[in-house]
């Protein structure tokens, strides 16, 4: 149900938790600097689970109260936990990750901590972050039941995944207010990057959100450190050149794209490759319903443009474009009715 270079990733984070693995763990503590979590948070949280943290960023900052949270590459769940804190007892996490050490710790520490805190309740799946729609240890016991001996009882697996995924998907389609992941996509194998983020769209409701922690680089990675197996593992062969990064979110449709961070502190080179981490946020569009939204950009430039390619000039009422709807929140365009500002409360009113 892997790929070889997942069963290599699984192989090597499973030693850095149980046997040390310094060569591991000296690459991701200086690719991956995590920035602090809030101390209110990680004082809820089992040692294990914050020691076992392989990130480079906060994305959990951008959850908000009531949110159903998806973490993609869960690992020990210190997002999931924090989310869980934040989001508190209207909202909900899932944590889905390949790694069965990783969810073993993540799961065995859930149900105390969620007895100790007001949070939201957890859940953690293996699964993988290109393919949402199947439960891994579900396929797994269907295999362990009913082997596949010859090439019908092959044939009648694949339908069983085929049903399950769509009449029972394991995160349905637009269930989740908002995404996290956390130095993870770069792990995923580089014809599978691009099924990652079409699953984020899919399972975003309308107007969700996503935040996406991970490490890029300045020039696309050269062949030979592609096939580096242990600068896989350790955050780097398998990372997107930065702009690439970002174009494959738009591609799926996300739009609203905005570096929140990006973590000079923690450029590593090797050869003539640059590795930093940044942190994105971007949202699924609004259906807009036949309702249109007519903005006004303020300034300071002469012209704002859109996903969509629409231009927004300085001053010109404009109505926005689908794949613009971010836009009526931005601090930088003023939403109009028709072409007449809508009138303030007043302090007085």
């Amino acid at each position: 149900m892997t790929s070889a270079i997942e069963n290599t990733i699984i192989a090597d984070y499973t030693e850095a938790l149980s046997n040390g693995n310094v060569v591991l763990e000296s690459q991701l503590t200086e690719s991956c600097c995590s920035d602090a979590y809030g101390a209110q948070y990680l004082k809820n949280i089992p040692k294990r689970i914050i020691e076992a943290n392989f990130g480079c960023g906060n994305p959990t900052k951008y959850v908000r109260a009531g949110d159903v949270v998806l973490d993609l590459g869960s690992g020990a769940g210190l997002n999931c936990y924090v989310a869980a804190q934040i989001a508190g007892s209207n909202g909900a996490v899932f944590g889905i990750d390949i790694n069965p050490s990783m969810l073993q710790i993540a799961r065995e520490e859930a149900k105390a901590f969620q007895k100790a805190t007001d949070s939201a309740p957890l859940r953690f799946y293996q699964a993988s972050a290109s393919n949402l729609k199947i439960d891994q240890e579900l396929a797994e016991e269907r295999l362990r039941t009913e082997p596949c001996a010859d090439w019908a009882s092959w044939k009648n697996f694949e339908q069983f995944i085929s049903d399950s995924s769509q009449s029972k998907p394991l995160i349905d389609s637009q269930s989740v207010d908002l995404v996290i992941s956390n130095c993870v996509i770069n792990l995923v194998g580089e014809t599978e990057k691009q099924n990652v983020f079409a699953e984020i769209y899919r399972v975003l409701k309308p107007g969700g959100r996503f935040a996406i922690s991970d490490n890029v680089s300045d020039i696309a990675i050269p062949e030979e450190l592609k096939r580096d197996t242990k600068l896989w593992s350790a955050c780097y062969s398998g990372v997107l050149q930065e702009q690439e990064f970002y174009k494959q979110l738009q591609e799926v449709g996300l739009t609203g794209i905005k570096i929140e961070a990006r973590n000079d502190a923690s450029t590593k080179r090797i050869g003539s490759v640059r590795f930093y981490s940044v942190t994105v946020t971007g949202t699924k569009p609004e259906v807009q319903n036949g309702k249109s939204v007519t903005v006004i950009y303020r300034g300071p430039g002469l012209e704002l443009t859109g996903d969509s390619g629409r231009v927004y000039k300085r001053g010109v009422p404009t109505e926005v474009a689908s794949q613009d709807a971010y836009l009526s929140t931005d601090d930088a365009l003023y939403v109009v009715e028709g072409s007449q500002p809508v009138k303030p409360k007043s302090c007085c009113s």
